[in-house]
C-alpha cells in the first residue's frame, strides 16, 4: 500500500506539471484520446471498426494536415502520398524504432530495437459495402498476419460483419501493449484470433460482438469459443462504454467485465480511464482467482504538434491475497515534428511487492526514445 501511495502522489504531481506548462492545442492521431477529443467513433479514422491499423482517408488527411508542428514545403505541383493507390485500393504503414534503457537494483541495460513495423492494405471490392483488409506485421519477430478479414459494411440497420483473423474487441485499444488493461486481460496486438464479428453503429452509439476461437490464433482443437463484447456511446465531450468477455480453454475458464470512459476537459486537456474485473476458474487445480485492473491517462496538447502524456496502471492479481498489487507510472512527451513523423520520450516506473518481483528486475525504471513514421 505504501508503494501505491508513493506512486499516486507522483502521478498527481506529474499531472499538475502538465497543466502548468500547457499552452496551445493541436489534434493528435492514432490513440484513443483522439476519439475522446473529437467525439468520433473509431471508424471515422480507421478501416477497422473497432480501431487500430490502417487509417481511413479522413484519418490520413487529419494526420497530414492538422497534426504536424511544422509542415515541410514540397516541390510545386506535388502532393504527399496519403496511401491512396486507386479509387478502390489503398495502403498504409507504421514503423517505430526505439532505444530503451532499463534501470534496476540488479541490472542496467540499453538496447536499440524495432518496436513496430506494420503494413496495411485495403481493397474495396464493392465500394462502401465489401472490402478485403489486411494488417501484416513485418517486424519484430518476423512476418506474421495480425489481421486479414472480409468486411461487409453499411448493411441495413447500420450493421457490419467481418470474418477472418482480427483483434477481438475489449476495452480501450491502447497503443501500449504493456498497459495492464491490455497485457493482463490478454487483449493485445500480439494476440489476434480467428472468428466472426458483428457490429451496430447507429449514430453516437457503437456496439460490437465477436465470437472467436479464444486461443490466440493457435490451431483450434476443441469446441470452446471466446465471446467478446464492447459498447460505447460517444458525445462531443464525453465517452462512456463497457466490455465483457467469457472464454474457456482446457480446464481454465475466464470471465472479464469492465467500464471505460473519457472526458474532454477543455480544448487542450483530455482524460480517459478503464476499470476491469476478472475471474479465472481452474477446475483441475480447484482454484478461483479474482483480479482488478485499472488504468488512467491524461493528455495535454501543449502546442502545435506537442502532446504531454501521463498514465497510471494498477493491478491486483488476486484479491484474496494482500500485498500483491502492482502499479506502473508513465510520463512523457510526444512531438509530431513534420508530416508523417512522431518522436516520443517516455519514462516508466513499475513497482512490484517482494512476493512477485522477477529474478532479474525489481522496481523497473525504463526510459524510451522512439521515432515513428506513419501514413
Amino acid at each position: 500500500m505504501a508503494r501505491w501511495m508513493i506512486d499516486a502522489r507522483f502521478v498527481l504531481q506529474g499531472l499538475g506539471l502538465l497543466c502548468v506548462v500547457a499552452g496551445g492545442a493541436s489534434p493528435a492521431i492514432a490513440e484513443p484520446y483522439l476519439a475522446v477529443r473529437t467525439g468520433l467513433q473509431c471508424p471515422a479514422c480507421h478501416v477497422n471498426h473497432t480501431g487500430g491499423g490502417k487509417r481511413t482517408p479522413f484519418g490520413a488527411d487529419h494526420g497530414l494536415e492538422k497534426l504536424p508542428g511544422h509542415r515541410l514545403p514540397l516541390p510545386e505541383g506535388t502532393q504527399p502520398f496519403n496511401g491512396t493507390v486507386s479509387r478502390l485500393f489503398s495502403v498504409g504503414a507504421d514503423f517505430r524504432g526505439l532505444n530503451a534503457s532499463r534501470f534496476a537494483r540488479t541490472e542496467v541495460s540499453n538496447t536499440f530495437a524495432t518496436g513496430e513495423a506494420n503494413l496495411y492494405a485495403d481493397l474495396e471490392l464493392l465500394r462502401d459495402h465489401l472490402r478485403l483488409y489486411a494488417d501484416v506485421k513485418v517486424a519484430p519477430g518476423g512476418v506474421s498476419t495480425r489481421e486479414i478479414v472480409g468486411l461487409v459494411e453499411n448493411l441495413p440497420g447500420r450493421l457490419y460483419v467481418k470474418a477472418g483473423r482480427f483483434f477481438a474487441p475489449f476495452g480501450w485499444r491502447l497503443l501500449d501493449d504493456g498497459a495492464f488493461i491490455r497485457a493482463r486481460t490478454g487483449y493485445t496486438f500480439a494476440a489476434p484470433d480467428d472468428g466472426v464479428e458483428i457490429g451496430w453503429q447507429p449514430g453516437w452509439f457503437q456496439g460490437s460482438l465477436a465470437v472467436t476461437n479464444g486461443n490466440g490464433g493457435s490451431a483450434d482443437d476443441n469446441t470452446n469459443k471466446r465471446v467478446s463484447l464492447i459498447s460505447t456511446w460517444a458525445h462531443p465531450r464525453v465517452r462512456i462504454g463497457s466490455s465483457a468477455a467469457v472464454n474457456r480453454q482446457g480446464d481454465v475458464g475466464s470471465i472479464l467485465g469492465g467500464l471505460m470512459g473519457g472526458v474532454k476537459v477543455s480544448e487542450r486537456v483530455v482524460a480517459l480511464g478503464e476499470v476491469d474485473f476478472g475471474r479465472d476458474d481452474d477446475k483441475a487445480a480447484g482454484t478461483v482467482r479474482r483480479q482488478v485492473i485499472a488504468f488512467g491517462e491524461i493528455d495535454v496538447l501543449a502546442g502545435r504538434g506537442v502532446n504531454l502524456k501521463a498514465a497510471f496502471d494498477y493491478n491486483d492479481p488476486d484479491r484474496a491475497d494482500s500485498g500483491d498489487e502492482v502499479n506502473r507510472v508513465t510520463v512523457g512527451v510526444e512531438w509530431f515534428a513534420v508530416q508523417y513523423t512522431q518522436f516520443r520520450l517516455l519514462w516508466r516506473r513499475t513497482d512490484r511487492p517482494p512476493e512477485v518481483r522477477g529474478a532479474v528486475f525489481e522496481d523497473d525504471r525504463e526510459l524510451v526514445i522512439e521515432g515513428h513514421l506513419f501514413f
